[in-house]
């Protein structure tokens, strides 16, 4: 039992360091190394890898060390509600899993100032109320995908304007 939480938690490790990259812990210059380079604690949350550790690519072993140390810089509750997550990750069909990597892939693809923006609108549609947020994703979802298309360009060229004050 224990080793399949320690290989479970592993995982969502390496998860949560991939999608850490968006937050605070993306500007970390934690450099892993070898395994004896990790501190105490890390090579404890990441027992599971030291057998393999020297294999694993060196972007691999620094998201690792980056989700080990937030790990460790968690309090209970928010360990407790990074299981949760995980278990909802876990429980989610493989291909919808595949999906959401990708639309990650491509956020950690563009520039800090596009992922900034991003953040931003995520930030005022989530202040929305309840009822409008709805409406939009229906209206997203009805949608064909050419229609979403020329929404996103209108939408981008509004954004442009924006901000370069016209």
């Amino acid at each position: 039992m224990r080793s399949d939480w320690t290989g479970a938690l592993c995982r969502w490790l390496l998860l949560w360091g991939l999608l850490g990259a968006t937050g605070a812990y993306a500007d970390a210059t934690a450099v892993a190394g070898d395994w004896a380079s990790l501190s105490e604690a890390q090579r404890s949350v990441l027992a599971s890898y030291e057998n393999r550790w020297d294999a694993l690519p060196s972007a691999q072993q620094q998201r690792l060390a980056r989700g080990a140390q937030r790990w460790l810089d968690m309090d209970d509750s928010q360990r407790a509600q990074s299981r949760a997550r995980f278990k909802r990750w876990r429980a989610l069909p493989p291909e919808r899993r595949a999906r959401l990597a990708a639309r990650m892939e491509r956020f950690l693809a563009l520039s800090p100032q596009q992922r900034q923006r991003l953040r931003a609108q995520r930030a005022r549609f989530r202040e929305l109320p309840q009822a409008q947020q709805q409406r939009l994703r229906q209206r997203y979802r009805d949608m064909t995908p050419a229609q979403r298309a020329r929404a996103f360009e209108r939408w981008e060229r509004r954004q442009e304007r924006r901000r370069s004050g016209s």
